[in-house]
């Protein structure tokens, strides 16, 4: 640790987080994980996490203290079998719904499961990072995640809902913009019964024996002429009954939305890291984010910039006569997607982590770079890809120790000092809620 000098000019003390977790010690734990997974289909992976989990945190030390992942695979384990029965009836309905004389009661019950999702998924974020917080510890003092789901609703439900009418958008098209004209073919339909009336109108009764053979012959001779006309009519229009092209203007509310989507993307972000952010507890001690949203803005800005520009570089391609300059631009298109996804990941990251505050002034420095972590994910793909899955451990591992290397904690007091007011003040207010609410029975 080392002395270093702030905007503030005060002296604080860097912490550097410590990781030794070693890719041959994973490996079995992984291999293990996985092998029981397959024999028990599934139902090992709540002890799968807790294993993995337990290890990464085991393997992480900042100033002398290592993390601890308490949770107990048995809770895990039950919420895994409620979520697992949830999905099943959701599947049933999704496949059965319009297609069996059920059909009305398992469209019913898929909408409602949609509309629970959207309705309840602020709490579900919630609950879950204060599930993963609450057996999280480090040098015995547990985090805490505030369970503040009136904040989680106007942070999250905003986008949620946008997401889902995008989504609206782009698929009503497929089913209201391709039904077939059926104005000419009841006309059609109408003229030849009118036809055929006229037709058994002169029929006479001395030819009553054949009547039946008469009436086949002008019912299958109506047919097809209907089918002629109509495949006449469609040919003379360029196009066929099953190929009726979308129009393109029923897009139009799914661009628009989509725009909207992008243009508060950055603000939506901004929101939700803020809002994880300043819910964190550690012992007693709150958080605080200082980052503000032109921060966001910012980097998004820059994203769709390059964006654009990847854009551009391909709609050239089909104009470009110089086979090594088409090259060139595909290479480079094939490289702009794990960039820009280096760039958001190391950008967002040190954000976050940069402008984290907890207790009485102790800050954290992050200052990952986006093409040595481009260079860390580029290669961890092809090692992954090339080894058919097998060196799935040493890339998780490879990433792990990246993050921490660039993480630093920025103490500006004795950290024993701040520790040990935590842990007597985690320890009363524990005592205190175990007794009025009895926690070792439901735990």
């Amino acid at each position: 640790m080392n002395d270093i000098n702030i905007k503030n000019n005060s002296t604080v003390t860097q912490h550097r987080f410590d990781f030794n977790g070693f890719v041959g010690e994973y490996s079995n734990i992984w291999f293990v994980n996985g092998l029981l997974n397959l024999l028990t289909l599934g139902f090992y992976s709540p002890w799968a996490k807790i294993r993995t989990q337990q290890y990464f945190y085991g393997s992480t030390k900042l100033a002398g203290g290592s993390f601890q992942f308490l949770a107990n695979p048995w809770v895990l384990f039950r919420n895994r079998l409620i979520a697992v029965f949830l999905f099943i009836i959701f599947v049933i309905a999704e496949n059965y719904a319009g297609f069996s004389s059920y059909g009305l009661i398992a469209a019913i019950v898929y909408v409602v499961f949609i509309a629970a999702y959207i309705a309840f998924s602020p709490i579900l974020l919630v609950l879950m990072a204060s599930f993963r917080l609450r057996f999280s510890a480090w040098r015995g003092i547990n985090f805490k995640f505030n369970k503040d789901y009136k904040g989680a609703y106007r942070v999250y439900l905003g986008p949620t809902l946008l997401v889902g009418l995008v989504v609206a958008c782009i698929i009503a098209p497929f089913f209201y913009g391709t039904s077939p004209d059926e104005n000419s073919l009841d006309s059609n339909v109408a003229e030849s019964a009118k036809h055929s009336a006229d037709v058994d109108s002169g029929v006479d009764e001395a030819d009553a024996e054949g009547l039946e053979d008469t009436t086949s012959t002008i019912y299958d001779n109506t047919e097809i002429d209907i089918n002629a006309e109509d495949e006449y009519l469609t040919e003379e229009n360029g196009e066929t009954e099953e190929d009726t092209p979308i129009n393109p203007y029923y897009f139009s509310p799914a661009i628009f939305f989509t725009l909207v989507l992008f243009a508060l993307m950055p603000y939506f972000d901004f929101i939700s890291n803020r809002f994880l952010a300043r819910n964190v507890n550690f012992g007693t001690a709150s958080a605080r984010f200082h980052a503000t949203q032109k921060d966001y803005y910012r980097i998004y800005g820059i994203w769709y910039l390059s964006t654009l520009l990847f854009a551009g570089l391909i709609a050239l391609i089909g104009y470009i006569n110089s086979t090594s300059l088409v090259v060139m631009l595909i290479i480079a298109a094939i490289s702009y997607f794990p960039l820009s996804r280096a760039y958001l990941s190391t950008r967002r990251y040190n954000l976050l982590f940069g402008n984290l505050e907890i207790g009485d002034g102790h800050r954290f420095l992050a200052n990952t770079e986006f093409l040595s972590y481009f260079f860390l994910v580029l290669t961890n793909s092809f090692a992954v890809a090339l080894s058919f899955g097998l060196m799935v451990p040493w890339a998780k591992i490879r990433t792990a120790r990246y993050y921490l290397m660039h993480t630093q904690l920025l103490a500006n007091s004795d950290l024993n000092e701040f520790i040990a007011g935590q842990k007597e003040d985690a320890i009363a207010i524990g005592e205190e809620i175990s007794d009025v609410f009895d926690l070792e029975s439901v735990l």
